[in-house]
């Protein structure tokens, strides 16, 4: 029986398949807490450029004030924080791709685990072929989930954030 793709999944199966998810990134705590340092740092450091420029138009554009050196130093400083923003988003999206790869890691080996301690009577209706590929596909997904949803909702939660208190700090000072 092929279940119906427009039901929705009850509340007890999402509440097991987030444990489930949990479960496996559970060893990876200090990587994501780590993950996450770094994510609000490299939002801190984007959120500097907005401010740098404010600064420059406040008190060299707008007052006609013509100090290159000074000038100088800022547009050094706007360098600086995007390179190194960009190098610290470079090393946790990296971090962060190895956390998704083990906890998938992970759930394979529980779901395979589970798949060989089932009855040999099991194998006689299931085809180990679809088996193989259903398990691989379904936890490729979860990979996809890691990745692609919860790091990038994570990110540009923080990255919201962020510019929400550069902007509070701008129109406040």
């Amino acid at each position: 029986m092929q279940p119906d793709a427009n039901k929705a999944p009850d509340a007890g199966a999402t509440r097991r398949a987030i444990a489930l998810l949990l479960h496996a990134a559970a060893p990876e705590k200090r990587n994501l807490i780590l993950g996450t340092v770094w994510l609000i740092a490299c939002a801190l450091l984007e959120a500097t450029g907005p401010l740098l420029g404010k600064y420059f138009i406040d008190q060299y554009l707008l007052p006609r004030k013509l100090v290159v050196s000074d000038m100088a130093l800022l547009l050094a400083a706007l360098l600086l924080t995007g390179a190194l923003a960009s190098v610290i988003r470079y090393a946790q999206l990296a971090r962060m791709a190895g956390v998704a790869m083990r906890s998938v890691k992970r759930v394979r080996e529980e779901v395979y685990g589970h798949v060989l301690r089932l009855p040999m009577a099991f194998f006689d209706k299931a085809i180990t072929g679809q088996l193989v590929s259903r398990v691989t596909n379904d936890t490729e997904q979860v990979k996809n989930l890691y990745v692609q949803v919860l790091f990038v909702i994570l990110d540009s939660s923080i990255v919201v954030f962020g510019a929400l208190a550069a902007m509070a700090r701008s129109t406040g000072g």
